[in-house]
């Protein structure tokens, strides 16, 4: 049958977590049985490389552990492949210590400066390469070593990299890189593999690399014809059809895993991507597909395996292309479960995705949704979860994601109380201002009423992420769950001093909060073209050195936001600590790839609401720049359209353009 000519792998990120090498053991004959063939372990700092002490972490797999899973594997008829990154992604070789040498950036006095790439022309570059990868040969029993490459967008920044640059181009200092180590594999009996993603901004490369090498061309959104590259404004490109007409064996690479800080998996979501790679593949003839998962941490391990169990169904079920119906089966091999009830309990968690930098703020920056928004939204989103926990009482699913449904409901409810407690301060601020004192004590006893049943939840969804955790990984992990809900529980203690405080003395609410600062900068950001975009905002420091306050990307994660067009619409919140007495300086930026409109920019401390009375084009391109602070103006577009070819000139750490603002309180 076609569909069976396909390798089928799926990958463990253990560079982000370890998971303990029982579970991962354990999880073996499972994927042996839903047919996958191959296992890709991401390792990063997660192997002891018994040639270079000192890189492997604390918990790190031992040359004992990795022969355990490759004894395993093999008894179950499955080949691993080790991912050792040697270009992009080594930050884990240079906090090591006499490594930080190989850092590809310097500073002016050519001193190396900590990055995540390193310079693949330093003569020592090779020679770590050979130890680490030979300390892995034994493990790759496919007869491939996966060495990364992918992101290294720093490439070609230390003077000697620049000089081979301009001498070669950048296709063939980067082709140089990946043919040394090449030449390492090959004295290794090893076939080289690499992520493609760096051939998108350089096509040119593609007839100058190895036949023998094996590429894997990895995209996360679902697609319907081709997939796309992000910092082209999500432009298509056949990266992988382009491969194998040059001769070379590539694999698609879809991903089962939330993304970053996402809670909890969208099982439909990852599932149609999956579906769009496993057509592309075989359209493409490609050699095999490998699910790729990222940055687990946040999220349960065996959630993700669920999105692979059901991918199952693409070999197991040919001809099977209802997303639920896969959703279905792999409940029933992942969980043991044939109740069609607990497949659509599952696919209800995306309706309310917490994707995006935008959602994650609240993490960690209580202020930001002090915008005065409706807090509808948040309501509904807490509701939803709060139905979706006591169905998950009464049908059986499984004990991750039962628990993990606790915490995505904690955070719901905790976004809720920050939006409606934010506002409760602003009215409070207002009545205090009208001298209603009784009305301003009622809204800092409904803040504390808030707060006290806030904490109650938590606790419960501190339970649930350490039952989670435990399950699968080592307690020497850091559990990042497990570490904002303390931190919440801190701020809600200062929050109850605050209140405290408030009330012998109502003039303490005009002061910062944990809910919010003394002003909040106000101003909406439509993503339009998404890209790779994000909005900066910055003071001036006692030096007249413009510092961050505010930084944020306008990436969000999910289906729609893999579209060259869109109408993503944020309402940003800052927290600013100004007395009024002395003019405020601001500074509002775009940094990255493409154009945003940013528009309905105020300063407000809850009662008085102000505009710059200067708005000064600082830099950089800006359309219609009276339209950042008046409604009867088109909204302002930041930034250039984002490139649609060649290599981008990527600065994270520099506004694309820029806008002071200036403020008085008069």
């Amino acid at each position: 049958m076609k569909q069976q000519g396909l390798i089928r792998g799926f990958q463990w990120d253990l560079a982000r977590q370890m998971e303990n090498v029982d579970f991962l053991l354990s999880m073996i004959p499972k994927y042996a049985d839903w047919g996958y063939n191959e296992i890709y372990l991401y390792l990063e700092d997660a192997f002891d490389y018994p040639s270079v002490p000192g890189i492997g972490r604390k918990g790190a797999l031992t040359p004992q552990d990795m022969e355990k899973l490759t004894r395993t594997a093999d008894e179950y008829g499955m080949k691993i492949i080790p991912v050792v990154p040697l270009m992009g992604h080594a930050a884990y070789l240079m906090k090591t210590p006499g490594l930080m040498q190989l850092a590809e950036k310097h500073d002016d006095s050519g001193n190396p400066l900590q990055c995540g790439q390193i310079c693949p022309l330093h003569a020592e570059t090779p020679k770590l390469a050979e130890k680490l990868l030979r300390d892995v040969a034994p493990y790759c029993t496919a007869g491939i070593v996966h060495v990364g490459l992918d992101e290294s967008f720093e490439i070609g920044t230390c003077p000697k990299c620049r000089e081979e640059v301009k001498r070669i181009g950048l296709a063939g200092h980067f082709v140089n890189h990946i043919l040394r180590l090449h030449e390492v594999c090959g004295n290794l009996g090893l076939r080289l593999g690499m992520w493609g993603d760096m051939l998108y901004y350089m096509l040119d490369a593609i007839p100058l690399l190895p036949k023998d090498i094996v590429v894997y061309d990895w995209y996360y959104y679902p697609f319907k014809k081709l997939p796309k590259v992000e910092l082209y404004n999500f432009a298509e490109v056949d990266l992988t059809g382009l491969l194998v007409n040059a001769g070379i064996d590539v694999y698609g690479c879809p991903n089962n895993s939330p993304c970053s800080k996402e809670p909890i998996t969208p099982f439909v979501d990852r599932l149609k991507t999956i579906v769009s790679w496993w057509d592309y593949c075989h359209a493409g003839k490609a050699k095999g597909m490998l699910i790729t998962s990222w940055c687990s941490s946040w999220t349960s391990p065996e959630l993700n395996t669920l999105v692979d169990a059901s991918a199952a169904s693409l070999w197991l079920n040919p001809g099977e292309t209802d997303l639920q119906k896969m959703l279905e089966h792999g409940v029933c091999r992942a969980w043991g479960k044939r109740n069609p009830a607990v497949a659509n309990l599952v696919g209800m968690v995306e309706k309310y995705q917490y994707a995006g930098y935008y959602r994650w703020q609240t993490y960690d920056n209580w202020r930001a949704l002090a915008n005065g928004d409706s807090v509808t939204p948040f309501r509904r989103e807490a509701k939803h979860f709060l139905n979706l926990v006591h169905q998950a009482e009464t049908v059986k699913t499984s004990v991750p994601f039962v628990n993990i449904l606790n915490v995505r409901y904690y955070i719901a409810q905790k976004d809720l109380f920050l939006s409606e407690n934010s506002a409760r301060i602003f009215r409070a601020r207002q009545y205090l201002a009208q001298n209603k004192y009784t009305l301003a004590l009622a809204c800092l006893q409904k803040i504390q009423t808030a707060a006290d049943e806030l904490f109650i939840t938590g606790c419960k969804a501190l339970k649930s992420t350490g039952l989670v955790w435990k399950r699968s990984r080592s307690t020497t992990e850091t559990n990042p769950t497990e570490q904002m809900i303390k931190s919440d529980q801190a701020k809600l203690a200062e929050l109850g001093c605050f209140v405290k405080q408030a009330r012998k003395n109502p003039d303490t609410l005009w002061q910062t909060n944990p809910l919010t600062g003394q002003w909040q900068l106000l101003f909406r950001v439509r993503n339009f073209e998404p890209a790779l975009q994000g909005t900066v905002v910055q003071m001036p420091d006692e030096n007249g050195v413009w510092k961050n306050i505010h930084s944020l990307w306008a990436l969000e994660f999910t289906a729609e936001a893999g579209n060259s067009k869109t109408d993503f619409k944020r309402h940003h919140s800052v927290a600013i600590e100004w007395d009024g007495l002395k003019t405020l300086e601001l500074r509002l930026g775009v940094r990255g790839f493409g154009r945003l409109e940013i528009y309905d920019l105020c300063l407000t401390n809850g009662v008085r609401t102000i505009i710059p009375q200067q708005v000064i084009h600082g830099g950089g391109t800006i359309e219609n720049l009276k339209g950042l602070v008046r409604e009867d103006e088109p909204h302002a577009v930041f930034s250039d359209p984002a490139p649609t070819e060649g290599f981008p000139p990527i600065d994270w750490g520099v506004n694309q353009c820029w806008t002071d603002l200036i403020f008085t309180d008069k």
